[in-house]
């Protein structure tokens, strides 16, 4: 996940788009199930990532 231009992008080539939900969906096909959520945010920032429910999490160093 990376940010440019003011948008978040996958793996640097899909770009995310933000739904009423809250979460995002990749790509441009408006039919992709995968939904992306942030979540458990520490100081304003996200410490874990939901990609289609599975969790990611930040490890802080």
């Amino acid at each position: 996940m990376i940010a440019r231009s003011g948008k978040l992008w996958l793996n640097n080539a899909d770009p995310l788009f933000r739904l009423p939900d809250g979460s995002w969906r990749p790509g441009t096909d408006e039919w992709i199930p995968e939904r992306i959520r942030f979540d458990g945010y520490v100081n304003g920032r996200p410490t874990r990532l939901l990609v289609s429910g599975a969790p990611f999490v930040r490890r802080f160093s």
